[in-house]
């Protein structure tokens, strides 16, 4: 459900960088998956202090 509704979020919202923060990598961590969210222009991150990060740096 989670993969599901961010697919369905980047496909009505694409243009814009975006990043998928979840610390459940065993489920999300998969080249599938991370190749499925690149190719939407999002960057799945699994730590929440390395996802602020990328979040400032994209604000400037």
């Amino acid at each position: 459900i989670v993969y599901a509704s961010v697919m369905q979020h980047l496909l009505q919202n694409s243009g814009s960088a975006n990043c998928f923060l979840n610390r459940n990598s065993r489920d999300f961590d998969n080249p599938d998956i991370v190749e499925a969210l690149n190719a939407l222009n999002c960057k799945m991150i699994p730590r929440f202090d390395d996802g602020y990060r990328y979040i400032q740096t994209q604000s400037m």
